[in-house]
Formats: C-alpha cells, structure tokens, sequence
C-alpha cells in the first residue's frame, strides 16, 4: 500500500507541475504542453499512465468559434490527430472540452470529448473547480480504450492569473479549465505490484 501512495502521489506531483506551468505563463499553448509532458518522459518512467490532457472550460455561446480556433491549430501535439470536432453535441450553458491531449496516438477517441455529457466526469471537474484540490474519481470506462477495461481520472483546476480564489465564487469566476491525468487500472496495478505477487 505505501508503494502504491507514493506513486500516487508521484502523479499528483506531476499534475501540479502542470498547473504551476500554468500559473507562471497565464496560458499555455500546445507546444508548450506537449513539450512539458514530452520531458516528464512518462511513458518510459510511469507506463500506468494513459493520458495527460487540458480540459478548457467553454461556455455555450463560444462552442463553435472555439471549435473553429483549435481546428487553426498546429504544433507537436498533433501528429495523428483527428480533425476536432466538440462531441457529443448537447446544449447547455458551460462546456468542458478535452483540447489538449498527450499522447494523441491512441488517445484519439477523447480529443474534443465534452465532459459535461458523462455526470461522473462533469461533478469530478466542478468539485476540482469549486475546490481549488485534486479531486480523482472512481472507477470508471475511459471513452478512449476499446477494451472496456475500467479506468480513473484524477484532475487539477487551472484558474486565471492576479485573480482571488479564496472563496467558491472567486474560484469560479477565475476558473479556466483542468489539467487531468488519466489511468487505466490494469496498467497501474502492474506498474505498482510485484508480478510475482500478480501471479496469485
């Protein structure tokens, strides 16, 4: 159990390097994200790991020339995207969209994904919010993993700089997205237990 907390914590380390990178910089383009996540070298020191993306608050009025701004986009974190598209389309006042998304390769199925339609992801992301914590769910079925195999997501919230967050409102009012780090349980139970021990 204490080398699973560590290496828990390990990963919320490193979603809260990420949102320090956003608190110095104000906002953060795709090089730059693709790039910080690139020389964490997560892959190669943490393969529990399935994605780390940003998830940018978006309210109703601004979906589609949102859409239309990242479809402009260009840099390092899009080799082998799909072409972005908002899905599903539902009709509500705020939306939580995936628009940064490392790796992309087999990661493609979460790209422009809007957490508001899954209940469990959209409380998950207003309690990060209105927290100002890391706030982690349950198990869940990643929209990106064609095996169905059960994952979770733990995420971080991401506020505007030189603004107040003492208090929930000042928190939302300032609010711009989540950094979130994704898992799928298989993958950290074999990175975290001994495969002698596995095998029983």
């Amino acid at each position: 159990a204490t080398d699973t907390t560590v290496r828990l914590r390990t990963y919320f380390d490193m979603l809260l390097s990420l949102k320090g990178m956003f608190a110095v910089t104000g906002e953060v383009d795709r090089d730059q994200f693709a790039r910080f996540v690139h020389q964490l070298r997560l892959t190669e020191r943490y393969p529990g790991f399935r994605a780390i993306q940003f998830v940018r608050a978006v309210p109703g009025h601004d979906i589609d020339s949102f859409a239309a701004d990242v479809r402009k986009q260009t840099g390092a974190g899009l080799q082998g995207a799909p072409e972005f598209k908002v899905h599903p389309a539902i009709e509500r006042d705020e939306h939580f969209i995936i628009e940064f998304n490392e790796p992309m390769k087999g990661n493609e199925n979460a790209y422009g994904l809007d957490l508001a339609s899954l209940p469990s992801q959209l409380a998950a992301v207003l309690e990060a919010r209105d927290s100002g914590q890391i706030v982690a769910t349950g198990r869940t079925l990643l929209v990106q993993d064609a095996t169905r195999h059960p994952g979770f997501v733990a995420r971080a919230p991401i506020y505007r700089q030189n603004m107040p967050l003492d208090t929930v409102e000042q928190r939302r009012a300032a609010f711009i997205g989540v950094v979130a780090i994704v898992f799928r349980v298989d993958d950290l139970v074999h990175e975290m237990v001994d495969p002698a021990v596995l095998r029983h």
